[in-house]
């Protein structure tokens, strides 16, 4: 019942639409304004809608693919466009309309302008002499590329290469490096955002052509020296080569991902940086145009999530992949989430992120994002007064990490976790429990009361 009345709904506006359309075409014959032809064609578009083709293709175009088949109806038609406009039905043909593409055709089109980095590597590593076809090199989320131990493990186990002694960046470089002409390399890189055991985050780049590459020309970004991208120190080595240029038009400043929000990073950085002023003051220039708001329960941030979504605006719940106490909140990382249905299903289906059933981790949302998000804070990662304090969860009890790339990571988690809305974002650190003491309450409490002071909207 209700989907008839919402399509009676559009049925009436579409009515409204159309009444405008036709006056405004009128208005734009009568000044001569080539506004009419564009009305035009999409009322021809409609006609060819509402006889069952595209809706991106004109009724010309569709008649004329037809005739080509020798269909009669389009033979007749096209045959009386054509006193009008000669060969008009044939001059109207999209080709790239009309059809719906297969997903393998689609496949195929992009594989053979685009190399897969993996495929790339595999022709490098089948003759080491021999330069790639390709002279540019694209490698989005380049801080992922693997350090010199994971890369040594890989080309051992899977390739066979057991005397391997390449990072995975000095590698790719080299391969280009065979080229006696010209060749470029573009990395595009995203602060912070290493998860994964190996990712050797950006400095391995910069590292690989300070030791080596000494005819290659560097072009950086000079805010490399951030915290987040963990490479200040190898940036120093760099800097007084004079192949090696620093332009601000390197740096992408405003966020693509939170259009209400564009310093929304950057707020995410003071906070996981423990810059509390700075935090508090980028909060109070942020929560007018993109709400975050604090809660310690789960059941106040769905509610908060489904209030704030309109029509098909998505939301869904985020937690790092090493909140393990969050059970009692019917919160189970472990169970398998299947990407695909969480983020494309709709409401009705359980799967989906609408449901606010399952969640996704770190892993799965690395890369994407929803319109309003639900982070709930697990006491992997808690405040303290020296500091974030960085723990794992195994078999009983909660665990000290040691390791400092294992410490980088999941403050990493955390980013991609804060990052992932494009109009807000409500966060949970959840009450501790006095008869648990996986989850006492000194295991939550420092991180919310530290949470709280960089922002005033409580749930």
């Amino acid at each position: 019942m209700m989907r008839r009345l919402h399509l009676l709904g559009l049925w009436g506006l579409c009515q409204i639409a159309a009444v405008i359309a036709s006056v405004w075409m009128l208005a734009a014959a009568l000044a001569g304004s080539r506004r009419a032809w564009t009305l035009a064609v999409a009322h021809d578009q409609l006609a060819n809608a509402a006889f069952g083709g595209h809706e991106d293709e004109t009724l010309s175009s569709r008649a004329g693919k037809a005739a080509r088949e020798g269909k009669r109806w389009a033979c007749v038609f096209c045959r009386l466009l054509d006193r009008i406009d000669p060969n008009h039905c044939e001059k109207s043909i999209e080709a790239d309309e009309g059809k719906p593409i297969r997903k393998g055709e689609a496949r195929d089109q992009v594989g053979a302008f685009i190399q897969n980095v993996h495929h790339f590597r595999d022709d490098c590593l089948a003759d080491a002499n021999r330069p790639p076809v390709e002279h540019v090199a694209l490698f989005d989320e380049a801080q992922r590329a693997w350090n010199l131990k994971q890369t040594q493990a890989f080309m051992s186990r899977k390739k066979g290469q057991a005397d391997f002694s390449q990072s995975e960046p000095e590698f790719l470089i080299s391969c280009l490096n065979r080229h006696t002409d010209w060749a470029v390399v573009v990395c595009l890189v995203g602060g912070g955002q290493e998860i994964n055991t190996g990712e050797a985050g950006i400095g391995e780049w910069v590292d690989a052509l300070a030791r080596q590459f000494d005819d290659w020309h560097v072009h950086l970004s000079p805010k490399l020296s951030g915290t987040e991208f963990r490479a200040k120190v190898v940036l120093e080595s760099l800097k007084h080569l004079p192949r090696v240029s620093f332009d601000e038009d390197m740096h992408l400043t405003t966020s693509m991902r939170s259009f209400r929000a564009e310093t929304l990073s950057d707020f995410v950085k003071l906070v996981l940086d423990i810059e509390q002023e700075s935090a508090r003051a980028a909060f109070q220039h942020l929560h007018s145009r993109y709400p975050i708001v604090l809660t310690r329960s789960v059941e106040h941030a769905k509610g908060w999530l489904r209030e704030q979504a309109r029509g098909s605006e998505r939301y869904g719940l985020v937690v790092s992949s090493q909140a393990l106490r969050l059970k009692p909140h019917a919160i189970d990382v472990r169970v398998d989430v299947d990407p695909v249905h969480w983020f494309l299903h709709d409401k009705e289906d359980v799967r989906s992120s609408y449901y606010l059933e399952d969640v996704a981790t770190e892993f799965q949302v690395q890369g994407l994002e929803l319109d309003w998000v639900g982070v709930v804070w697990d006491a992997d990662l808690r405040y303290s007064d020296n500091g974030w304090r960085h723990h794992s969860f195994v078999g009983t009890r909660w665990q000290n990490v040691v390791a400092t790339d294992r410490k980088r990571y999941l403050e990493n988690a955390y980013r991609v976790l804060l990052t992932r809305a494009r109009q807000g974002m409500v966060i949970v650190v959840p009450e501790g429990d006095v008869k648990d003491p996986t989850r006492a309450d000194t295991l939550y409490d420092p991180t919310y009361i530290y949470l709280q002071s960089d922002r005033k909207s409580v749930v």
